[in-house]
């Protein structure tokens, strides 16, 4: 019966007594379905010097599909392999004795392989190592006398990219986890106040209004820290009775003298009060999403994000806005990017461009570079910023090796 893998699994033993001695075990592994399965066999060593574990196939036994043993189980017989070497800890002695905490797994190694020839095979081929050598060092500074170890040899999946899922999905509930958190803590935080919100941005000419709450804004931004604690003229502070009363004559409402700040926003481009409500949202909850499928749309989203995180000096939206931008570069918009008045603001933005371009250079690109430059004054950003973009640009294209204004790749 074919598996997708198969694992064995070994105890091995380390003994201070007898560190430097090499230990080999051997296994026996069909390959291939029906009359065509063949037999090869492994060999798991432990090699001292330094400390290791090696995965060798030796080689074919036998083609005699009738003589296999009956618990052999096989895996499918591809040109490409991959094989796992995990260590872990076996399960304690009862015997009190000095013990060596270790973390589960100890260590773990991964090996694939591409083979020419399917159905083929050649002997002592390494294909597998675990580096032991913190394991090793760790045992001998201990006070135990024997290290016994589960080794767990498993063939035919590649483990690793299961492996690197799972951790990225352990790394995402993490995030997921602390953002939660932190809703949680602000939540309550607002229980302990008849009105949260005490700082109202006010935009002009449409009248919006959103809001915010202060305590919030200045933990997260020193921008809004001098804003809110320091008097500037930015910033209107007043009791909520001096606003309109019919905000406040509902039938069951409670009036209030709580001050609050009015903070005037002008309204220089249609999505600015869009882009204060994202960016307000992301400070109380940590989340923030650029992804949709339009990548000019991507790329103006995250230009304005990454302006007003400027602005407001939150770093970390920056970063995320810049990590958007980076996602949402492609060969038909990277050129104007780099040509535009965020890289000609932003030194980060306009690295960012230009190892794009260079990386991805062809003469789609080279052409479209032209005609930027062919626009001389009429460009958005000026002639003399565009030579300096084009001087950046030249210096990283003679410093790849790979690329040059005319080829394509």
């Amino acid at each position: 019966m074919l598996h997708t893998s198969v694992s064995y699994t070994f105890t091995f033993t380390l003994d201070k007594s007898n560190t430097s001695t090499p230990i080999t075990t051997r296994f026996e592994l069909a390959q291939g379905p029906g009359h065509a399965q063949r037999l090869t066999q492994w060999r798991l060593e432990w090699n001292p010097t330094p400390p290791r574990f090696i995965l060798v196939e030796e080689g074919y036994l036998h083609k005699n599909s009738e003589s296999m043993p009956s618990s052999c189980s096989a895996v499918p017989d591809s040109d490409k392999g991959y094989a796992t070497i995990t260590i872990e800890p076996t399960a304690p002695a009862q015997a009190p004795q000095p013990k060596l905490e270790l973390s589960r797994p100890i260590a773990r190694g991964y090996g694939s392989w591409v083979r020419e020839k399917p159905h083929t095979s050649e002997w002592g081929i390494k294909l597998c190592e675990v580096n032991c050598k913190e394991l090793f060092d760790n045992f001998q500074k201990s006070e135990a006398s024997r290290l016994e170890m589960s080794v767990t040899v498993q063939i035919g999946e590649n483990e690793r990219a299961s492996h690197d899922a799972t951790v990225r999905c352990m790394e995402e509930h993490r995030v997921m986890s602390e953002k939660i958190d932190s809703l949680q803590k602000q939540y309550r935080e607002t229980r302990l106040r008849q009105h949260a919100h005490d700082v109202r941005f006010l935009f002009s000419p449409s009248g919006r209004t959103l809001f915010a709450n202060s305590k919030t804004l200045c933990s997260r931004s020193s921008y809004y820290q001098d804003v809110l604690n320091s008097g500037f003229i930015e910033s209107q502070k007043i009791t909520s009775s001096k606003c309109n009363k019919h905000e406040h004559e509902h039938a069951n409402s409670t009036p209030c003298k709580e001050e609050w700040h009015t903070l005037h926003i002008d309204e220089d481009d249609p999505d600015t009060f869009e882009t204060y409500a994202t960016a307000l949202t992301w400070l109380s909850t940590n989340l923030i999403n650029f992804n949709v499928e339009d990548p000019f749309r991507t790329l103006s989203t995250a230009e304005a994000i990454y302006r007003l995180a400027d602005q407001l000096c939150l770093d970390d939206l920056s970063a995320l806005a810049l990590d958007a931008l980076h996602a949402s570069l492609t060969p038909a918009n990277a050129v104007t990017a780099l040509f535009s008045t965020l890289s000609r603001d932003f030194t980060a933005i306009r690295q960012l461009c230009v190892g794009y371009c260079v990386k991805n250079w062809c003469s789609a690109i080279f052409d479209e570079v032209k005609g930027f430059i062919a626009q001389g004054d009429g460009l958005e950003i000026g002639a003399l910023e565009a030579m300096d973009v084009m001087a950046a640009l030249s210096a990283r294209l003679f410093e790849s090796p790979r690329r040059t204004p005319t080829e394509d790749y």
